[in-house]
């Protein structure tokens, strides 16, 4: 997940935080901004959806 993000948009960020719950659980921050979160979705993140996201966001 977080080697598609980098992979496709490492110039263009800052930080990116992969924010674990004890649950499995997790959100995902990029430059402080949820890019997705399995919390409120309940599912894990598709190939290219995190990629895509960064686009889109």
């Amino acid at each position: 997940m977080a080697e598609e993000i980098l992979t496709e948009h490492w110039g263009k960020i800052s930080e990116l935080v992969v924010v674990p719950y004890t649950d499995g659980r997790f959100v995902v921050k990029v430059g402080g901004k949820q890019l997705f979160s399995k919390a409120d979705t309940g599912r894990f993140p598709t190939k290219g959806e995190m990629a895509r996201l960064m686009t889109q966001g």
